[in-house]
C-alpha cells in the first residue's frame, strides 16, 4: 500500500492507525501517509478532508506524507495534486525511492528513535543499507514530524 507498515517500523515513535482515526486519548497526532500515485492522494485528501470537517474525533492532524511510488520524477499533474492534498493536510513530507525497501521486511529495517543520529558517509561513498541506517528522507521526515507533534503538544499544554 502506501507503506504505513514501513514507516511504523522504522519510526520508533508511531503506530499504524489501522486505517482509522484513533482516539485523542491513545494517539494525540496524526500523519496522513499515501503513495505518490493519483490513488493515493486522492484517498489522502478525503481523509484530510474529513479531519477539516471535524469528523475524525479530537486527535490532531500534523499532516501529510507521501511516498515515491517510482524512482522516477513524478508527473507534473501528480506533483500538483499533491501540493493540493499538502494544502489541505497544513503541513507535508516525502519519501524518496528507496529501492532496497522492496526486497526488505520491517523487522529487518533500521529505527529513528528521537535521538538517532545518521552514520557518517564519505562523499560518493554509496548509502547504508535501511537494514545498517536509516535512509535520509525518511529519518527527516521522521525528525521533522517529531518536532510538529511537539510544538503542537507544548502549545496544547500551554492554553489548558
Amino acid at each position: 500500500g502506501a507503506g504505513v507498515s514501513t514507516l511504523e517500523s522504522m519510526w520508533a515513535p508511531a503506530a499504524d492507525s489501522r486505517r482509522g482515526w484513533p482516539a485523542a486519548d491513545a494517539a494525540p497526532f496524526v500523519v496522513v501517509v499515501a503513495r505518490m500515485h493519483a490513488a493515493g492522494l486522492d484517498a489522502a485528501h478525503r481523509l484530510c478532508l474529513q479531519h477539516q470537517a471535524g469528523a475524525v474525533g479530537g486527535c490532531s492532524l500534523l499532516g501529510l506524507v507521501t511516498v515515491a511510488a517510482t524512482p522516477d520524477k513524478p508527473a507534473l499533474s501528480l506533483s500538483r495534486r499533491r501540493e493540493l492534498v499538502a494544502a489541505a493536510a497544513g503541513a507535508s513530507w516525502h519519501i524518496d525511492w528507496i529501492p532496497e525497501l522492496l526486497t526488505t521486511t520491517p523487522p529487518e529495517l533500521a529505527t529513528w528513535t528521537p535521538n538517532y543520529t545518521a552514520p557518517v558517509v564519505k562523499r560518493f561513498a554509496r548509502p547504508p543499507a535501511p537494514t545498517d541506517a536509516v535512509p535520509t528522507s525518511v529519518a527527516a521526515a521522521a525528525a521533522e514530524v517529531f518536532t510538529a507533534a511537539a510544538e503542537r503538544w507544548r502549545g496544547r499544554t500551554t492554553k489548558s
